[in-house]
């Protein structure tokens, strides 16, 4: 039987040799919305609060109008008296940790789907890894992104809703060494992990500067130690900047489970996990500037969506990134945070083994430092500014042919607040949501998109094509 008298009209949509046409029609049903947060960092819950906060309660009223709600889980769930895990400090940051409870409390404020490929999802070893994956399944969450072998964090997971299928692939590119999953192989076991995909980063520096470093590359080479450098390489711009390619094999892993999941599902959800920017971010400017995410990550959505991906959501920058949108399917690279909570305790002994110095210098008597104390010196410089305060959700709204509206609803996290409540997120008042979207505007301009504000929230267009 000849090509074109196949039967089975499924078989050019699935052909291996080329992406998935972005020309057939969605098959989400009508009305289909996803809506969309950054990082959810917690340590115990808050839906409590709703009634006493009309701010909080507004945006908890956006989330509850999507057919999907997505956020990056960034913490582990587990009761550190009750479970085996123990903490793991990575180069001094803080192993996070938050209530069992708070896995209700997703659910209960309208969450859906979980992304988990990060850098803080083994931070309380495999114990702590499988005692939130135990919360989330008790409680209806739909997660992905990590397993007991690295196939197990790369396969996609998915959520019945009344409008069609949905499917979510997670990964990161941001995780500490042996935190990645890894297959069996002959006689040896697999381990539990992430979905890691490895970066190859490059150091692209100014001409004149490149000549200076190579010389020096050379010298420390005759001691056979270049290693210790940076792969460097030439540009003719001014500043330096950052460059990354990302491991082959693993995008090829990724990719597929990206594509078998869209085979499976009606909407495809694919979550980045990744703190790479394009420059070293500069906090002690007066007025700083969160760095834009490296140019790897706009790639990685474009071969997503190619593969099948209906939406790419990147978190893990902890500030707004730029809104781009291609095939009529968005890259939302940095929403900011919806949960940033500092209420992080116990922290683990090595923790404040490593701070000996810095405490010692800013208190005048280290030892009653508390948990508190820490983490507010930790913070600092990255986390002090008002930008990690300011974030997104975003309201996706999708017809058969793709994205249809792309509304911004502004968020506060409360900047100076008690740290009882700072951290938690209220729809923003007018002063910070013009931050918040002459910011979005400014760094998604290159990309064609406009937004206009319309009431509390922001839409956006493309130069190319008006979708709303």
């Amino acid at each position: 039987m000849s090509e074109s008298a196949d039967p089975d009209p499924r078989r050019a949509q699935f052909d291996p040799r080329r992406p998935v046409d972005r020309e057939l029609e969605l098959t989400v049903g009508a009305g289909f919305t996803l809506i969309a947060v950054g990082d959810c960092i917690l340590s115990r819950p808050v839906s409590q609060l709703r009634s006493a906060r009309p701010a909080f309660a507004a945006l908890l009223d956006v989330l509850a109008a999507g057919t999907a709600v997505y956020g990056n889980l960034e913490t582990v769930l587990l009761d550190p008296g009750r479970c085996d895990g123990a903490p793991h400090a990575w180069r001094g940051d803080w192993p996070l940790s938050c209530d069992p409870a708070v896995a209700h409390d997703l659910r209960s404020m309208g969450f859906h789907l979980l992304s988990r490929a990060n850098n803080h999802a083994l931070d309380w070893g495999p114990e702590g890894m499988r005692e939130t994956t135990r919360l989330l399944d008790a409680h209806g969450l739909t997660h992905a992104g990590t397993g007991e072998t690295l196939a197990l964090a790369r396969r996609a997971q998915f959520r019945e809703t009344p409008q069609g299928r949905v499917g979510l692939v997670s990964c990161t590119t941001t995780f500490r060494e042996t935190t990645d999953g890894l297959n069996q192989r002959e006689a040896a076991p697999g381990r539990p992990g992430v979905s890691g995909l490895a970066l190859k980063r490059f150091l692209s520096v100014p001409d004149q500067l490149f000549g200076q470093l190579a010389a020096v590359r050379q010298q420390l080479a005759a001691d056979g130690i270049a290693d210790l450098l940076l792969e460097i390489e030439p540009h003719g711009g001014a500043q330096a900047t950052y460059r990354y390619e990302m491991h082959p094999g693993q995008l090829a892993e990724i990719l597929k489970q990206v594509r078998q999941g869209k085979q499976f599902a009606d909407f495809m959800v694919v979550a980045l996990h990744s703190h790479e920017a394009l420059t070293t971010p500069d906090p002690g400017q007066p007025i700083w500037a969160p760095p834009l995410p490296a140019t790897f990550v706009s790639e990685f959505g474009r071969r997503a969506i190619d593969a099948g991906a209906d939406a790419v959501i990147v978190t893990g920058v902890h500030h707004l990134g730029p809104i781009e949108i291609y095939r009529r399917r968005p890259i939302l690279t940095g929403l900011g945070n919806f949960f940033w909570s500092d209420v992080q305790t116990p922290l683990a002994a090595d923790i404040y083994e490593s701070a000996r110095g810095a405490l010692k210098e800013a208190f005048g008597y280290p030892e009653r430092a508390t948990d508190a104390d820490l983490t507010l010196l930790m913070n600092h410089p990255y986390f002090t500014h008002e930008e990690n305060f300011l974030g997104a959700v975003a309201e996706m709204r999708f017809d058969p042919t793709g994205l249809r509206e792309l509304i911004l609803h502004p968020v506060d996290l409360g900047y100076g607040d008690p740290l009882s409540l700072s951290g938690l997120p209220r729809l923003a008042g007018r002063e910070r949501a013009r931050l918040i979207f002459d910011r979005l505007s400014a760094i998604s301009a290159p990309n064609g998109i406009e937004l206009s504000i319309q009431g509390e929230a922001a839409h956006a267009t493309t130069l190319a094509e008006v979708l709303i």
